[in-house]
């Protein structure tokens, strides 16, 4: 082949500025330390590509999960430098493909429910859930570039039938994969790229400014002044002259981890108030210390909650009373050990006490728990004098204990001055008891200890509602439910509605769920941290959620790894992200209200 002319290779390289582009890649190959140039000049030109990243092929198969169910496998394969490959391919829980009803088809379809094993009734939704993303999905999301979240995520949503979470997390892991960063990151970058834009209709993020994810991560350095002598990036004077480290990158968080322990909704009489139990990590202890200790109190519990099983179903029934069933379960689906029969609350969070100190933990520090009250289950209106209401804890008899609506914050306050362990409380009122609500988040706050108050039912994962609760002060958090929000790009959105306020007012707390039946835990964690999370609900700490926690401790080390190399090694470019303590969080949101109202003080007093 003979060589091209001279004029045209000119051309060519002042036509698309590749002399200047290679000298950037040579300087960030040298800023780096690349021991291979080949491979860094590469990356860096495969960034650059405007096609590298586009959705060639969605396609689905029949797989196992963890506990040998049918799932469902989906890989998304993308254009890559002049062909094709497979970008992202995870696992995730069967959808059910909801089609309009046909006339004269609903009853026959009821029946044929009735008739069927519900190992094939899985295993026909599996089969749906593959033909729908093979025939459906995948030509629909053809040609749009996996890292335009925005678009693939309003793609998806224009599908009836797509299953939205698992198509829309694989697309974003493909789009992380493009850019050649983990998916917190990419997360993390949507987020703030969110809040910057301001984009009322999907979240409030116009609540505050904040500089662009762009802008944090390609921030370029101040010139110092004439008669100063430059320092290295990262540096900053002290006030003894030592160099004080500046981290880079955008901030994120590390949340708390919750593992499923005790649930008392079998208890046919509503004796005790809570309803579930769940574990919680130390906030900001490193989780590669905590999780071991959570799964070690989850272990010592599991321990104790079989042995009382044991023992309850070989104690000889007591008069009057029925035998105890053979075979009983210990616990339910979720993981949750089963306390049906037990006197109060104490009782409940005394079995977890014990297990923390049978793990040689100490409770409250150690490990926390959190209370989900579900106080709907109890709420009786117009019970006491006529246009009065309360909540019947202790049971629905006609001598049980009733607290009106106006002392329901009293008696929670006096629950929590019992049980300094309990750290979260959810679901502390009715759902449309939205002054009970208020009023308990305000005692709640009043105390000297630090209890947050989550509203998960209140809320029903409905944007609407999270925009008002916001606004008229229900909870200081919420429980968000990434299956039922939809897609990544709504789990991002609601999650701005709470974490993005400005003073005066404090940020609010979001705490990811476990997704029922997903095994796609590792792009969980990512979410979670992506998104600021509080913190995150795990399944109970077994083969299935091990890839989640084992997710969340990389991510720790990952941050550590860049804060590193960006400390000692020179290489601060290289950090793209760095670890913010919860700390740092609320000390800087008590100083910004601080300034706030110094602010407001000095504009109404006037020059």
């Amino acid at each position: 082949m003979a060589p091209p002319n001279p004029f045209w290779v000119q051309r060519y390289l002042r036509d698309h500025n590749l002399d200047a582009l290679l000298g950037e890649a040579v300087n960030q190959a040298v800023e780096q330390r690349s021991t291979d140039p080949a491979a860094s000049l590469a990356q860096y030109f495969t960034v650059l590509s405007k096609r590298n990243g586009e959705v060639t092929k969605i396609s689905a198969r029949r797989t196992f999960s963890s506990d040998l169910k049918p799932a469902v496998e989906l890989s998304v394969e993308c254009f890559f430098n002049g062909g094709t490959r497979i970008a992202c391919t995870t696992v995730g829980e069967p959808v059910e493909i909801k089609a309009p009803p046909v006339e004269g088809e609903e009853e026959e379809a009821a029946a044929e429910d009735e008739e069927t094993t519900p190992e094939e009734k899985l295993s026909r939704l599996v089969d749906r859930t593959i033909e729908n993303v093979n025939q459906v999905v995948g030509p629909a999301l053809q040609g749009i570039h996996a890292s335009a979240t925005i678009e693939c995520d309003e793609a998806l949503k224009g599908l009836a039938s797509a299953p939205t979470i698992l198509s829309s997390l694989a697309l974003a892991e493909a789009g992380a994969a493009n850019r050649a960063e983990p998916l917190y990151l990419f997360v993390a970058k949507a987020n703030a790229e969110l809040i910057e834009k301001g984009k009322a209709a999907l979240g409030g993020g116009h609540l505050v400014e904040v500089p662009s994810a762009e802008q944090l991560l390609n921030e370029e350095e101040k010139p110092a002044p004439a008669d100063v002598q430059e320092e290295p990036a990262g540096a900053e004077e002290g006030e003894e002259g030592e160099k004080e480290f500046v981290p880079r990158g955008l901030p994120v968080k590390l949340p708390v981890v919750m593992v499923p322990a005790i649930s008392c909704a079998q208890d046919a009489a509503r004796r005790v108030s809570i309803k579930q139990v769940w574990l919680m990590t130390k906030r900001d202890e490193a989780l590669k210390d905590a999780v071991p200790k959570l799964i070690s109190t989850y272990q010592h519990l599991k321990t104790a909650m079989e042995a009382k099983a044991a023992e309850a179903a070989a104690a000889p029934p007591e008069e009057g009373g029925e035998e105890a069933p053979a075979g009983a379960r210990v616990q339910d689906d979720d993981g949750f050990f089963l306390v049906p029969n037990a006197a109060d609350a104490a009782e409940v969070l005394g079995y977890i006490e014990a297990a923390v100190g049978a793990a040689g933990l100490v409770y409250g520090e150690d490990i926390s728990v959190c209370c989900n009250m579900s106080a709907q289950d109890y709420f009786v209106p117009n019970s006491l004098e006529v246009g009065t209401y309360c909540y019947k804890p202790e049971g629905q008899g006609e001598d049980s204990l009733a607290v009106e609506a106006d002392n329901w914050a009293d008696y929670l306050c006096s629950f929590l001055d019992a049980n300094p362990a309990v750290l979260a409380l959810e679901d502390v009122a009715a759902n449309e008891d939205y002054e009970t609500w208020r009023k308990v988040r305000l005692k709640v706050e009043e105390r000297p200890s630090t209890v947050t108050i989550l509203g998960a039912a209140i809320f029903d994962d409905n944007i609407d509602l999270y925009r008002t609760g916001t606004a008229e002060g229900w909870a200081a958090g919420t429980v968000l439910r990434a299956e039922r929000l939809g897609t990544l790009s709504d789990v991002v959105d609601a999650a701005t509605i709470f974490t993005a306020i400005p003073p005066p007012s404090r940020a609010l707390r979001v705490v990811l769920s476990h997704r029922p039946g997903a095994r796609a835990g590792e792009a969980d964690a990512d979410m979670a941290v992506g998104i600021g999370a509080w913190a995150i609900k795990s399944g109970p700490p077994t083969h299935a959620s091990i890839p989640k926690l084992n997710r969340l401790i990389w991510i720790e080390e990952d941050l550590a790894r860049m804060g590193h190399a960006a400390e000692h090694e020179g290489l601060v470019d290289a950090q793209t992200a760095h670890l913010v303590s919860w700390e740092q969080v609320f000390a800087a949101e008590e100083q910004a209200i601080s300034d706030y109202a110094e602010a407001a003080q000095a504009a109404e007093q006037g020059p």
